[in-house]
């Protein structure tokens, strides 16, 4: 098992997704280290990736399924209320990093595909799409 996507959130807990090193299905967890707790706070993925929060608000990728899920945060680290609120199946590529902009969109690296996306969460609408030069994409990773 290996770590892989992390961040910080506004409250200094580091939120960290853990995977097999060969991405085994569903054997993938993601941890929330809080006061030198740390807490699983969900299991069940495969590559856990791409983390953002806009308020209460947290939005994480499995990228094994293409979706970027979306919860609602409880007294800073419990997660509630899990949802799909963004599936990229149709997307070449697959998705990677994530961040979050001032308007709420998604930016979302696509590996392999040498592209970001932007998505509004709550429209599902894709607002944009850029096409990277391939060396870029590889100075990047």
């Amino acid at each position: 098992v290996r770590f892989n996507d992390r961040k910080c959130d506004i409250c200094g807990n580091l939120w960290v997704g853990s995977m097999d090193f060969d991405a085994k299905e569903n054997t993938g967890q993601l941890f929330c280290i809080s006061n030198e707790k740390v807490i699983r706070v969900y299991d069940d993925y495969t590559i856990p990736n791409g983390i953002a929060w806009n308020n209460d608000v947290f939005y994480h990728i499995d990228t094994n399924l293409k979706k970027v899920e979306q919860y609602t945060v409880r007294n800073k680290w419990n997660l509630l209320n899990r949802i799909v609120c963004l599936d990229l199946s149709t997307e070449s590529g697959i998705p990677d990093v994530m961040c979050i902009d001032s308007l709420g969109n998604l930016w979302i690296a696509m590996w392999g595909a040498g592209k970001v996306v932007c998505h509004n969460p709550k429209t599902k609408i894709k607002l944009y799409e850029f096409l990277l030069p391939e060396k870029m994409l590889h100075d990047i990773r």
